[in-house]
Order: C-alpha cells, then sequence, then structure tokens
C-alpha cells in the first residue's frame, strides 16, 4: 500500500532531511513512526500526502507512483489519503461532526451518507458520544478523558482548591463537584 525505494529529500536551506529510506507497508499494517526533533517524520508524511515530491526516488501509494502522479491528480489522491496534521486545522466555531463531515459536503456527498460516515468514523476513534462538542472541548490535554485536568485543559487545580487557598470554583452544569 505504501513503499518507499531509496527516497531522499533534499531542502536547499538545511541539507538532507530523509536519505536513502526504503520501506513497504501492506495494506492494514500498522507502523509507528518515531524519531527525535529534526529526523525526518513530517518530511515523510508531507511526501506520502504530495505535499512535497522526494529529491530522488520512488514513493509509491496504492499501486501508484507519486512521481508520475500528474499535477491535476493531486486532489484526488490526497482525499484518498487522510493526514491529521498536529495542528488539527479544524473549525473551531464548528461541531466534531462538523468538521469531520466538511470534507465528504466538499465532495459532493449526500446528507444521509454524510451521516453515516461520520458516525462510523466517530465512533472508531471513541468521539460518537462527543460529536456535539465543538473542538475546543476536545483537549487533548487534561479535558480529554482520563486527562486528569479540568474541561478545556490546563493544569488541574492544587490540592485544597483554587491557587491562594481561594475555594475552588463552582462545577459547569451537569457535572459533580470535585471530592
Amino acid at each position: 500500500m505504501i513503499e518507499f525505494d531509496h527516497v531522499h529529500k533534499r531542502y536547499p536551506e538545511r541539507g538532507e532531511a530523509l536519505s536513502d529510506i526504503s520501506f513497504a507497508l501492506a495494506a492494514g499494517e500498522m507502523a509507528f513512526l518515531t524519531g527525535h526533533s529534526g529526523a525526518g517524520k513530517s518530511t515523510l508524511l508531507r511526501l506520502i500526502g504530495l505535499l512535497e515530491r522526494p529529491s530522488r526516488g520512488r514513493v509509491v501509494v496504492d499501486g501508484r507512483d507519486l512521481g508520475a502522479l500528474p499535477r491535476r491528480q493531486i486532489p484526488l489522491h490526497r482525499r484518498q489519503v487522510g493526514m491529521i496534521f498536529q495542528d488539527h486545522r479544524l473549525l473551531a466555531d464548528r461541531s466534531v461532526f462538523d468538521n469531520v463531515a466538511l470534507p465528504l459536503q466538499v465532495m459532493g456527498y449526500g446528507q444521509r451518507e454524510i451521516g453515516r460516515r461520520v458516525r462510523a468514523a466517530l465512533d472508531h476513534v471513541g468521539l460518537l458520544k462527543r460529536e456535539r462538542a465543538t473542538p475546543v472541548a476536545l483537549s487533548g490535554g487534561g479535558g480529554a478523558p482520563g486527562g486528569g485536568g479540568p474541561p478545556g485543559g490546563g493544569p488541574p487545580p492544587p490540592p485544597g482548591g483554587a491557587p491562594g487557598g481561594a475555594p475552588p470554583p463552582p462545577p459547569p452544569p451537569g457535572r459533580a463537584p470535585p471530592r
């Protein structure tokens, strides 16, 4: 499904980001991409999404040699490859459901099919019950389930209440006070 064959990526200002990278991932195979800052992880992902092209070597996704893919086919390729960016690129004023539905709307899917696909995706990642929440309510930090902090992220209050010994603020509506 994804194959890198002696791939190199060189930036004029920074030098070589990837040097002779070769690997193959089969359909359905899972892999973890790890490494120190500057190791080339983001560059590798940008090559898969055709946000950049390699300096040398071959990148093949789903049997298509990305180096031979005409520019006009890049948008189609990107719709077939899901990418999640570190900055999320979510619309803060829209619900989780609406953020996931947006690309399907752009692609012309009907409302019934959008609902089915979005709910299946949210269920798959454990967010179906939060489909009407906004992205900020789904903080990746403390506000996430099991995150240990208040909704919206941030550090939890110190033991015994708020800073300076003041009593803790009242809980949000529908939420039990801390014990």
